[in-house]
């Protein structure tokens, strides 16, 4: 639990020294929905959706620029027959890098809180704060649109009960998303 709060200080420490040099750089904000898919590796698969948030500001070194983004989610999957459903809100650090005039590669490690419901009483899984690595690539459609593709592995260590006959020690695996913002 002491290294989450860790990386959870060090993000909002990044944030804040982003936002207060914020005034030599352009910012570039976006908002989106995405589809999310997410192997929950114990708890099996989960599909879903969400909004997102992000703010880079922009050239901070040559071709590259520094932000963060903030996202909501709701993934439903299917474990052992109970109908789990996953609620993160996630904060990411992200660099980015334009790889081409309109494509652009990204990265950057996060930290999320993750509600788990089950609404059957199957089973009974321990709400937590989870770490994960992102990586993704931009593609600008238009000057103010643009879609994105990104892979996730996801760390969140928490306990369950009631699912089936299975051990559930925690809810680690890849992820990935597809999503569409507008830019401003």
């Amino acid at each position: 639990m002491k290294t989450y709060r860790h990386v959870l200080l060090m993000t909002l420490v990044l944030g804040l020294l982003a936002s207060g040099s914020a005034q030599a750089y352009e910012i570039e904000q976006q908002f989106g929905v995405f589809g999310a898919y997410q192997d929950l590796d114990d708890l099996d698969e989960g599909y879903g959706v969400g909004l997102k948030y992000m703010m880079m500001f922009e050239e901070v070194a040559p071709k590259t620029d520094l932000g963060y983004d903030v996202r909501g989610s709701w993934l439903t999957g299917n474990s052992a027959g109970a109908d789990i459903d996953v609620y993160p809100l996630e904060f990411t650090g992200l660099v980015r890098w334009e790889l081409a005039p309109q494509t652009k590669l990204y990265m950057g490690p996060g930290v999320g809180y993750y509600w788990f419901e089950e609404d059957t009483g199957a089973a009974d899984v321990d709400d937590d704060i989870g770490v994960y690595g992102v990586i993704g690539l931009e593609q600008a459609l238009t000057d103010t649109l643009a879609l994105s593709v990104e892979m996730k592995y996801l760390y969140v260590d928490s306990d369950a009960s009631g699912v089936g006959a299975q051990s559930v020690d925690d809810v680690t695996g890849f992820g990935a998303t597809i999503g569409l913002a507008y830019k401003w």
